[in-house]
């Protein structure tokens, strides 16, 4: 129980996160119930998705581990813009970003490539906060 809500929680910020940096969810109304039935939906996800990946003898940890990661995240908050009609990938522009002395402009992205950057980051970040809590094992 305590690693479900663990998950449930790690999501929930990595959402927000992604979010809070793009904008690239809209989430529609009531706000608040589509955010938790999203959040939610990524949980279960990400509750059976190492159980599964290990059954069928595919990669769960490192880079495959995180590539599947990443595509499943996608193809899930895709196909809750399907059955939540208040969800959807919204178009956004990234900021000018200044690193080290070298400027990346900033790009429109279409909503498709949003929904591809914002499940990245959710995935990202999810991952991040996983390895962070995982310890010595």
């Amino acid at each position: 129980m305590k690693a479900i809500l663990r998950i449930f929680v790690f999501t929930a910020v990595a959402v927000r996160f992604s979010q809070y940096l793009l904008s690239t969810f809209d989430f529609g109304q009531p706000y608040l119930k589509n955010y938790l039935f999203i959040v939610l939906a990524l949980t279960l996800l990400y509750v059976a998705l190492t159980p599964v990946l290990a059954m069928i003898n595919l990669p769960y940890k490192g880079l495959g581990g995180l590539i599947f990661n990443l595509i499943l995240t996608f193809v899930i908050l895709y196909v809750l813009t399907l059955f939540i009609p208040a969800f959807s990938f919204m178009a956004t522009k990234t900021v000018n970003l200044l690193i080290f002395g070298f400027m990346l402009p900033s790009k429109s992205l279409t909503g498709f490539w949003s929904g591809v950057i914002g499940s990245s980051l959710v995935s990202l970040t999810y991952s991040f906060l996983g390895y962070l809590s995982s310890g010595k094992k």
